[in-house]
């Protein structure tokens, strides 16, 4: 087949979306197959354009074997849902002359966010009567709708509207969990052609990833000796609340304990975090950037717990993909998520209760003080966390069943 994969975010970003879309052009590759990715220049999570890429209209580069087409954006100085919404819009924009200006493809498989990405990969589905396969990875009306960042009621209207035009001329769409889909499905959407693409884990690289020295040299970087680590990796955001982890890192500074806070990565929020944690003069919080994969990998398997965070109206949209690693990897979890949601559904089969309550910085420094407490507690969470990993996430099980169904749809066009 020749694929056309749409995904704003994508190598060499590391983590949320374009590690996947990055992964899965990877592997369609690997099965024999022509792959080209319409993208942008890296930019996520620092907002900000990588060393090495210029801000040009159009510049194309292969990276193992996929032929990665890179498209200009506005990328925000500062971003808010306004200076958003303009970013993923020009890259839209330019996304579908594009596409006009290209002869088709066996396939299109459109990833979502962005959303206008989704509306753009529709039209030409109808101008250029190819089939069309979208991966929705966040309803972004819903989100924004639920998060109060969008409150214009005409123009969530429009925005539905173009949704819903979007899924009713695709040949198929996939989401990440059984909540997604059934809300897709709620809005008049033919459940024959929703299904579950999940997000994966490649056992392979994690295993060649844990390397422990890698993570003993960072904890000495940063001066840490004994201390027990807890550790928040991953987008820094308004649907993290990461915040609530400030709030707890004072608590535990005031108790005079011996608990140290890693928080590791970018997003819009990190300036406002980074603030509040040197106006209260924390001595036991440390901020990282992202790590390359392998840095982060080792640290992921050496720290003591690992964070995962959400704001309490974030119910059923979103399925964190650093919960994933988190479990794979046998990090003992603690996430502060809504126990309905999806990633709450996950967690609960865990014979541990490993579920806090969300944007409650007390507790959650009990939660993690119970934890610290209870070496066993710790040792036994290891072992069951990477085996639900294997029972739900191993690519070898998720990647193949949807190659087939894209196979089929070429066939049936």
């Amino acid at each position: 087949m020749k694929v056309f994969v749409s995904s704003l975010y994508f190598y060499p970003e590391k983590i949320g979306i374009a590690k996947y879309s990055y992964e899965f052009a990877k592997y369609l590759v690997s099965q024999g197959h022509e792959v080209h990715v319409f993208t942008t220049t890296p930019f996520y999570p620092q907002w900000k354009r990588y060393a090495g890429y210029r801000a040009k209209l159009y510049q194309r580069e292969t990276v193992d074997n996929i032929i990665v087409h890179r498209i200009y954006t506005y990328i925000p100085a500062k971003v808010t849902s306004l200076t958003r919404i303009l970013h993923e819009f020009v890259f839209s924009f330019l996304l579908f002359f594009v596409f006009l200006m290209r002869a088709k493809p066996d396939v299109l498989f459109c990833v979502s966010p962005p959303f206008f990405s989704m509306v753009v990969s529709a039209i030409i589905k109808k101008l250029k009567k190819m089939p069309l396969m979208l991966h929705i990875q966040d309803l972004q009306p819903d989100s924004a709708a639920d998060l109060g960042m969008l409150n214009n009621s005409r123009l969530l209207q429009v925005l539905y509207r173009l949704e819903k035009f979007s899924y009713d001329t695709a040949d198929l769409i996939s989401t990440l969990s059984e909540s997604m889909r059934e809300r897709i499905v709620r809005k008049n959407i033919s459940p024959s052609k929703c299904f579950i693409f999940k997000n994966w884990v490649d056992f392979e690289k994690l295993e060649k990833g844990l390397e422990p020295h890698r993570y003993h040299k960072l904890k000495r970087k940063l001066g840490l000796n004994g201390e027990f680590v807890v550790l928040y990796s991953g987008n820094i955001g308004v649907k993290q609340g990461v915040d609530t982890l400030i709030e707890t890192a004072e608590l535990s500074q005031m108790a005079g304990d011996d608990i140290h806070y890693l928080i590791v990565g970018n997003g819009a929020k990190q300036r406002d975090i980074r603030y509040q944690s040197e106006k209260k003069q924390l001595s036991n919080v440390s901020f990282l950037d992202v790590l390359p994969e392998s840095d982060y990998f080792s640290v992921l398997s050496q720290v003591d717990i690992c964070l995962v965070m959400q704001k309490k109206q974030v119910v059923d949209i979103v399925v964190p993909s650093k919960l994933l690693d988190i479990l794979a990897a046998g990090t003992p979890v603690i996430a502060t998520v809504n126990r309905e949601s999806e990633a709450g559904k996950i967690l609960k089969r865990i014979p541990f209760d490993v579920i806090g309550e969300p944007e409650e910085p007390r507790a959650l420094y009990e939660k993690i003080l119970s934890f610290k407490q209870n070496y066993n507690t710790l040792y036994q969470l290891r072992h069951e966390q990477r085996q639900l990993a294997q029972q739900l996430f191993d690519q070898n099980f998720i990647l193949p069943p949807v190659v087939g169904r894209m196979k089929s749809l070429v066939r049936s066009a």
